[in-house]
């Protein structure tokens, strides 16, 4: 905890003194010493206690104006021997030339307790690189190649080829010839049959010419060239008799190779190279160099001390008020004003002839009530000297008069103030009207009762 002003306040008592009797005078002296404060034996030292005021942090600069204030008050009511009165610690020996007194002081202070309140942030952080980038270019890429053109041409021209001719002839067979076995007999053309001298039928020689041509032929999902046989065949008739001498038509087939020769459309290639410009697009990214703001987003937490449970503290200390002994004997004592109307409400001050009133106690003889802080500011409330109670104007509340403007009567809910009951409410700074606040802080819109507002306050405007 630290303290934010500190000073003290002259005259201002926090224990209940006891009421004083008659008692006989130690010396003139010694009752010519300024008063600042009661003395040990004016007050019960039992009793002394701090007292704390709880501020909100709106009206830290005000306690702190007031504290200030009191002080340029006292300043300029004390004489020329208060002004050359010396304070000492009241453990040290009396110094030397000086006359001392010890007394009741106030010290009053603004405290604080210090305290550090993080929180996560998120920042950008931006700084120049060098960044590399690529710039898409095309180009065209030509390059020279050769293209066989080929042109087939027909010559006639002598070929000879080797075919196979099979040539099968009915002839006649006569018994006396061969003997006929009995799988032969499947192979006879015809045959006498018993009874008849003589038949005759129409059979065909058969003359098949078998070549062999180049062919595109598909194994196994390929396509090659073969030799294939191509065989024509052709039929010639001739009648033929059989007698019971020679009763029989068997076939002759003979087969050989010849050897032919024809002429032939020969096909001829001639083929020559074309050179050829062939040309293609080509996508090329050329790399360079540029300067970039590239930013980044990077979480910090931030850390701040800040001053919380604000309070105005007054402590009672023991000082020792010493005074020249030269300037005591020069002076002569002041009467007070009704000497200070009683001892429980203020102390005389022989310097000056003014008094030094008691807390709750002012005015010329210590007459008068004081109200908490001075009811805050005169536009806000009026202290009664004769309660010691502020009397608040529309709008405020509080035992000082502190809380307000009031906007509403939630406001007043969160005072304290005393419910239900009339209030004058601020909505803004150009309104101002009575309303009829219930318990829970709750505004009564519609209720019996103008409570000073025009007549038709209430009235709802159309359109």
């Amino acid at each position: 905890m630290r303290g934010f002003l500190l000073f003290f306040l002259f005259g201002i008592s926090l224990a209940k003194p006891r009421i004083l009797t008659s008692r006989p005078r130690k010396s003139r002296l010694l009752m010519r010493q300024p008063r600042l404060g009661p003395t040990l034996g004016e007050v019960n030292l039992n009793s002394l206690q701090p007292q704390t005021n709880i501020l909100d942090k709106a009206n830290i600069k005000a306690s702190t104006n007031r504290i200030q204030q009191k002080i340029e008050e006292i300043n300029a009511k004390l004489t020329q021997g208060e002004k050359e009165t010396i304070l000492f610690e009241a453990s040290k020996e009396d110094p030397t030339g000086y006359v001392c007194e010890k007394q009741i002081l106030n010290i009053t202070e603004v405290s604080f307790v210090e305290q550090v309140k993080c929180y996560d942030t998120i920042e950008e952080v931006c700084s120049l690189i060098h960044k590399t980038v690529f710039e898409t270019k095309i180009e065209k890429r030509c390059n020279i190649e050769f293209e066989k053109i080929c042109v087939n041409s027909f010559k006639q021209e002598p070929v000879s080829e080797i075919v196979h001719v099979c040539t099968t002839t009915p002839e006649i067979m006569c018994m006396n010839e061969t003997f006929i076995e009995t799988p032969f007999e499947s192979k006879l053309m015809a045959r006498l049959p018993l009874g008849l001298e003589e038949q005759c039928n129409v059979h065909y020689k058969t003359i098949c010419v078998t070549k062999f041509e180049e062919k595109e032929v598909i194994e196994e999902m390929m396509t090659t060239l073969k030799a294939v046989p191509n065989t024509k065949c052709e039929s010639e008739s001739q009648e033929i008799c059989v007698t019971p001498e020679c009763p029989f038509v068997i076939p002759n087939k003979v087969c050989e190779a010849k050897e032919r020769s024809q002429v032939a459309l020969l096909p001829k290639e001639y083929c020559q190279l074309v050179p050829k410009e062939i040309c293609t697009d080509i996508v090329k990214e050329y790399p360079s160099l540029t300067i970039a703001n590239e930013c980044q987003y990077i979480p910090q937490q931030t850390c701040t001390p800040d001053d919380v449970e604000p309070k105005e503290v007054t402590k009672p200390v023991i000082k020792k008020v010493c005074t020249a002994t030269d300037l005591t004997i020069s002076m002569g004592e002041l009467a007070c004003p009704d000497d200070c109307t009683n001892p429980s409400q203020g102390i005389c001050n022989g310097f000056d002839g003014t008094c030094i009133c008691m807390p709750g106690f002012g005015g010329d003889n210590c007459g008068d009530f004081t109200c908490p802080d001075d009811c805050t500011n005169p536009s806000q409330g009026t202290c009664n000297t004769s309660t010691g109670l502020c009397e608040c104007e529309d709008g405020f509340l509080g035992e000082n008069c502190a809380a307000g403007p009031i906007a509403d009567c939630y406001d007043v809910f969160k005072a304290n103030g005393s419910l239900p009951g009339i209030y004058t409410l601020r909505p803004d700074s150009e309104h101002q009207f009575k309303a009829y606040c219930l318990e829970d802080g709750w505004t009564a819109i519609q209720s019996r009762g103008q409570y000073g507002n025009p007549k038709d306050f209430f009235l709802k405007k159309m359109g």
